[in-house]
């Protein structure tokens, strides 16, 4: 299964980096299709199931971080979760044209944000100051740096907590020799 998604994925990203031709794409995953049907050990049926599989693996291959695909994109792919099995069979090009499309959309803002904040020099010994206001998970208002203290006072509560367990432990169950 992994090496279906590895193909998958070169095919595919051949076909976002290089814009080969669709239907050389299309015919390629046929043909894997039909030779793993053949020839695999434990083939695997072209159902909804791999259909799935296929397109979460490709999904995580092109952007497993999160930080390309936005919502919207995702809510227009997900119509094709369940028909990537229906378009390796017939041999049709859908899927792959919407991917690569948003993909190359989203590539193209990423690098022209990178360019836009690269104009600009960093200064490594200033300090940011990050005051936007988050909402945490009892719904009240923090800041960045509010969260973060409850965040670190967390930490070191359970810290605390978890020394005191273990020193009760010790204390309760191991030997004491005087």
């Amino acid at each position: 299964m992994r090496k279906l998604f590895f193909i998958l994925s070169l095919v595919t990203g051949s076909v976002c980096l290089n814009a080969q031709s669709f239907d050389n794409t299309v015919q390629n995953a046929f043909l894997i299709s039909r030779m793993a049907d053949k020839f695999h050990i434990q083939p695997r049926p072209l159902d909804d199931d791999l259909s799935i599989r296929v397109y979460s693996g490709l999904l995580d291959e092109l952007d497993g971080e999160r930080i390309f695909f936005l919502q919207e994109d995702i809510k227009k792919l997900t119509v094709w979760r369940l028909q990537l099995d229906d378009e390796i069979r017939n041999k049709q090009s859908g899927f792959l044209s919407q991917i690569t499309g948003i993909y190359r959309q989203r590539l193209q803002q990423a690098d022209t944000m990178i360019d836009h904040i690269a104009r600009e020099p960093f200064t490594l010994e200033e300090v940011d100051n990050y005051n936007k206001t988050i909402k945490d998970v009892n719904g009240s208002v923090n800041t960045f740096n509010q969260l973060n203290n409850k965040v670190n006072n967390g930490r070191t509560q359970a810290l605390n907590n978890w020394q005191e367990t273990e020193k009760k432990f010790a204390d309760d169950h191991m030997p004491h020799y005087h």
